[in-house]
């Protein structure tokens, strides 16, 4: 590939990340008049692999990561993708370590506004939302990458959100949760799992408990539950449910959320905030764009 079509991989070669049947690396483009380095997502020729370029082509937002070009060459396809200089989020908090308020906000709301576009405007279901598939660009920007399993969605009239024919209720939280975002209308019919979500490794820690139960009823709301469980990563540097066996995490989401001690060191409001995302019943979790506009209005404290 080297050079063929315009993207020389570096020397020595940069390992950006891998999953279970691809590997990202380095790369310098030379299409333009001054090169510029760019991430290759390199896989096995696959229909996912096609369909991920697809759906990227047709995306075009801030907070969703930037494709260049698709090609597939000998025996490996290639997804030739804005760097993100910083990162992943999960790398990027273990290597800051609390990050502070004013940050932490500023990049629960750009993952939100980057779901919302993928529901309300793509009409697309990431199904995969984690902190590796969250990147962090060089101004510390997110962008939200890895759609590999992502789908288009058909939108009933009834509010709920299926895969496209194409190629007893509680929240979470201490004493008070205080919820009052209005939730969208979500219809109690079953729609299926799209295959391989449930299984794929390190993602049952961030799956929606109707995901682990394999009874997904709004794909758009799986999302919104693992943007919240990205969203407490990031206020408090641990995942909120554990990350091993999915039974384990399934009865920890029965528990009250494990903040860490003492409280002051996670904002009520912003505690409030995670737990209306992490509501158990699907039909009454608030949507990505509901809260979105609760965090906008959100301000760190100045003190």
């Amino acid at each position: 590939m080297q050079g063929r079509y315009g993207y020389v991989l570096s020397e020595p070669v940069v390992i950006l990340g891998k999953g279970r049947q691809c590997v990202v690396k380095l790369a310098t483009s030379t299409r333009y008049q001054t090169p510029r380095k760019v991430a290759i997502k390199i896989n096995l020729p696959s229909r996912s692999s096609a369909r991920e370029s697809e759906i990227l082509f047709k995306l075009n937002h801030e907070n969703v990561v930037e494709i260049f070009d698709y090609f597939v060459f000998q025996d490996h396809s290639y997804i030739v993708l804005a760097l993100a200089e910083n990162g992943d989020m999960r790398n990027f908090v273990r290597q800051r370590g609390r990050l502070g308020e004013a940050l932490a906000l500023k990049m629960c709301e750009q993952i939100f506004e980057g779901v919302a576009y993928l529901h309300d405007t793509a009409s697309v279901a990431h199904c995969d939302l984690k902190c590796e598939n969250v990147l962090v660009d060089e101004r510390e920007d997110v962008k939200i990458a890895d759609f590999g399993l992502a789908v288009e969605i058909a939108v009933g009239s009834n509010g709920t959100s299926q895969p496209r024919r194409t190629s007893n209720s509680r929240n979470h939280g201490d004493s008070q949760n205080g919820v009052s975002d209005s939730c969208s209308s979500r219809a109690e019919s079953i729609s299926p799992i799209p295959q391989g979500i449930a299984s794929l490794g390190g993602s049952p820690a961030y799956a929606a408990p109707e995901v682990l139960d394999s009874r997904v009823t709004d794909l758009r709301a799986a999302d919104v539950w693992s943007a919240g469980v990205i969203t407490f990563f990031i206020l408090t540097t641990y995942l909120p449910f554990g990350c091993y066996g999915n039974k384990n995490i399934r009865e920890a989401m029965n528990r009250p959320l494990r903040w860490p001690r003492p409280l002051k060191q996670v904002k009520k409001s912003d505690r409030t905030f995670v737990q209306s995302a992490l509501v158990l019943k699907p039909s009454e979790r608030p949507t990505a764009r509901a809260l979105l506009e609760r965090l906008q209005r959100m301000q760190p404290s100045t003190s």
